[in-house]
């Protein structure tokens, strides 16, 4: 898995996106979580089957360009997710 995704990095570059960041993320079972509530709780939030195992952030032209590149993402027994990143200073929460 691990020279998946090295594979995977230089094919970023070779489609001429660039890496933000990224890391792994450790399992479910390491996760606290705190509710709006201010409730803290462990364990993940919700039961699923599916969980993020890590993230990248790729910069890329546009939406067509991130999905080309996410499709070489190794993600076995799951999926890769692609979403903007918000910008704060125009799009404010």
């Amino acid at each position: 898995m691990i020279d998946a995704h090295s594979t995977f990095v230089k094919q970023v570059f070779e489609l001429g996106g660039s890496l933000a960041g990224g890391e792994a993320l450790a399992p479910t079972t390491t996760a606290t979580t705190i509710k709006t509530a201010g409730t803290v709780t462990d364990g993940p939030f919700v039961e699923t089957k599916e969980a993020f195992g890590g993230f990248y952030v790729v910069e890329a032209r546009d939406l067509d360009h991130a999905l080309e590149i996410a499709k070489l993402c190794p993600a076995p027994g799951g999926g890769v997710e692609v979403r903007p990143v918000v910008d704060p200073t125009t799009n404010p929460f």
